[in-house]
Order: C-alpha cells, then structure tokens, then sequence
C-alpha cells in the first residue's frame, strides 16, 4: 500500500478528491489532543509518545498540539512526535503544520509502525485504517467465497480463507 500511496500521493492532490473531519473543524483534533492528555496521566511513563500513522496536512496533530499546549503545559512539554508517513510531499505540509503551532518541537517521521520505539504510546489514526486493504470472506450454500470489488462492482469467487 505504502507505494501506492506514495505513487497517488505524488501524483495528485488528493484533498482534491476528499475531505476529511480534522480539515472541517479544528474541534475534532482538539478533542483527541484531550483524550491523548487523559490517557498520558493515566500510563505510568514521564514522556507522552504521540504518534500518528497517515497525518495527511498535518491539520489534525496541530489542532491537537495546539490544545495541548493551552491546558496541558506539562504534557506539551513531554510529547515525543512520532509521524508515519511515506510521502515526503505530505512530511512537507505535516512538517509547516506543526512549526506553526508548536515552533521547536521535532516530529520523527516513520516509514511504518515498526520503526517507532516501542513502549507506551497514544496512536491517531483518523483515517489511516480506513485505507488498509482487506479481504472479505462470506459463507454461501456451504462454501466460503471471498468477496472483492472487480471492475467497479462488488463480486464473490470461490475459495477456501488463508489460514
């Protein structure tokens, strides 16, 4: 997915084709700054490891940063950024977002999950698992089919799952 992603992404615009809650209303980042604050002071580790997989603009993290920064000095000040994004079109954007709102703290951005340091973290992922590839499978007349979209329409073929 990850060279899909980066091939469209580098390509087109894509906030052309959509729009998403955080581009709508800074309140939707702003709720998850909260609840990444609330949850922080509930784990038992001094730095808040705030990671986002697929941060699109950036708008959503600084709306949250932002938040952050207003009620919650002692968790902006623990915040370690972590950002998984392949596209460096996007790390651009991400990277402007954040300077805007939070000049001096430096995101780490990440190719995939793998690479962020393990251990206790609060992760975004607005839209990101939205986009994952999955697979389907239904149970009919006592077999299973996997069911898919083929040239724009949704089809079943036969097959037994993976696994």
């Amino acid at each position: 997915m990850g060279q899909a992603a980066a091939a469209y992404y580098a390509r087109h615009d894509p906030f052309a084709d959509f729009v998403t809650a955080p581009e709508l209303t800074q309140v939707f980042g702003e709720l998850l700054g909260a609840w990444a604050v609330a949850v922080w002071r509930t784990m038992d580790t001094p730095r808040l490891r705030l990671v986002e997989a697929g941060p699109g603009r950036g708008t959503l993290i600084a709306d949250a940063l932002r938040l952050i920064g207003r009620v919650a000095p002692d968790a902006a000040t623990a915040i370690d950024l972590h950002l998984i994004e392949t596209s460096p079109r996007l790390r651009d954007l991400q990277r402007a977002a954040i300077a805007a709102v939070r000049p001096g703290l430096a995101p780490v951005w990440h190719e995939c999950l793998d690479t962020v340091p393990p251990g206790p973290m609060v992760l975004l992922a607005n839209e990101f698992l939205d986009a994952l590839a999955v697979r389907q499978w239904v149970r009919r007349d006592g077999g299973w089919q996997e069911r898919c979209v083929a040239s724009g329409r949704v089809v079943e073929t036969a097959c037994e799952p993976d696994g």
